[in-house]
């Protein structure tokens, strides 16, 4: 259990599924794509099922073939026109976050949301300036599960030297995969009960939590066996 091991360098969170719900919302883009194409639409354990942890940048091109970017453009109209109205916080995420900038650890995002409009969600929610480094699909060369955004990440604060102390926090086999393939920490937070056996089978995380509240909490324990304080301001 993550309560008795050093605290980590830094936590890097993915953001879908993690700390915000937006899978409705990601759906129904999908879902634009599908009736242009003149496809039947995905109910959501379709969508889960296709290509719900991959990046569209990486799915698209073997669902769409070579009209992969007019897909790709089609979806990111609709997600532009709806994904701030949709936004959601998950529940405990919010607290999550208020009690993690009162540490001292640093926080990070890696996503396989597109960028631009990760970015957007952040500004929307005010919480852009809680982490040392943002970085959603598209950003770099590739996405997640390859290691390169983490990679990049870290980077950005000094802190690639550091990625086997470093805890990478999830809900998707991507999640997990990232990971694995960086050499850093798994933390396993809101799978849902169909897959989280499986992921734990795989991957063996460190910590396996239902919510964002039940991590805070064994943060909180972490940090207090730790001896580390919490700065102020």
């Amino acid at each position: 259990m993550i309560e008795n091991v050093p605290l980590p360098k830094a936590l890097v969170f993915d953001w879908d599924g993690t700390l915000v719900d937006t899978m409705a919302c990601v759906l129904d883009g999908h879902n634009a794509v599908r009736r242009h194409f003149n496809l039947p639409e995905w109910d959501m354990a379709e969508y889960v099922g296709t290509i719900a942890h991959r990046s569209s940048l990486d799915a698209y091109p073997d669902l769409y073939g070579d009209r992969f970017d007019e897909a790709l453009g089609i979806l990111y109209d609709e997600i532009a026109r709806i994904h701030l109205d949709r936004l959601e916080i998950l529940p405990g995420a919010d607290e999550l976050m208020s009690f993690l900038t009162g540490t001292s650890i640093p926080l990070g995002i890696v996503s396989n949301k597109r960028h631009a409009f990760l970015l957007d969600e952040m500004m929307h929610l005010g919480w852009a300036d809680h982490f040392f480094s943002i970085i959603g699909a598209g950003h770099v060369e590739r996405d997640k599960p390859d290691p390169l955004p983490l990679i990049t990440a870290l980077a950005e604060a000094g802190l690639e030297d550091e990625m086997a102390g470093v805890w990478y926090v999830g809900d998707s086999v991507a999640d997990m995969r990232l990971a694995r393939n960086a050499g850093c920490v798994a933390i396993l937070v809101g799978a849902s009960d169909a897959v989280q056996d499986k992921l734990v089978e795989e991957f063996a995380p460190l910590g396996v939590f239902n919510s964002c509240h039940d991590l805070q909490k064994a943060l909180a324990r972490c940090i207090e066996r730790n001896g580390e304080r919490q700065a102020v301001g």
